[in-house]
């Protein structure tokens, strides 16, 4: 299934398959936006890093936390960029303007994300989520006609961002 979004592992007291790892991470965990129930895409699983996934992150961002200095979680999809310089880079490569703001702010509230645990707890301050454009029925089934062009006008933001680490962090 091309838009399965969760893991694959399985919950003990369920024959629901899976965990979003996007509400799994270990910073206000199942606050809010995320689902106790097994069965949901949103699931948060049974405890914050259940997920080997998430548990590889969190080993790896903390064990480089002193040369990590950009995070960004790609997400798909609502044309949302947290970060203006690389908003502008996008646009100047054909992209339609994104949505800037903090992730609650201009997405929804959604406690056990990477982004978020990435900054408070990886001590990443340059931690950005970018939501690329969608497309087809559902908007995460982006047509193959429309990817390269969605990887040409993200690209720029990418390498606004690490320029701006490159002059400021080497």
């Amino acid at each position: 299934n091309r838009l399965w979004r969760k893991t694959r592992s399985r919950p003990s007291s369920s024959t629901c398959i899976g965990t979003d790892p996007n509400r799994n991470f270990g910073y206000h965990w199942m606050l809010t936006g995320a689902s106790s129930n097994p069965c949901d895409e949103t699931y948060g699983g049974t405890h914050a890093f259940s997920e080997s996934e998430t548990t590889a992150y969190h080993n790896y961002i903390l064990g480089n936390k002193d040369r990590i200095k950009l995070y960004i979680a790609t997400h798909s999809y609502g044309n949302d960029n947290l970060a203006h310089k690389a908003n502008a880079a996008q646009v100047y490569a054909g992209a339609p303007s994104y949505a800037i703001g903090s992730s609650t702010n201009v997405l929804y509230a959604a406690a056990g994300g990477s982004d978020d645990w990435v900054k408070a707890v990886g001590g990443v301050n340059y931690s950005y989520t970018i939501e690329l454009p969608g497309g087809g029925s559902t908007g995460f089934d982006l047509p193959a006609s429309q990817i390269a062009r969605t990887v040409s006008t993200f690209f720029p933001a990418v390498r606004v961002l690490g320029e701006y680490i490159r002059d400021n962090f080497a």
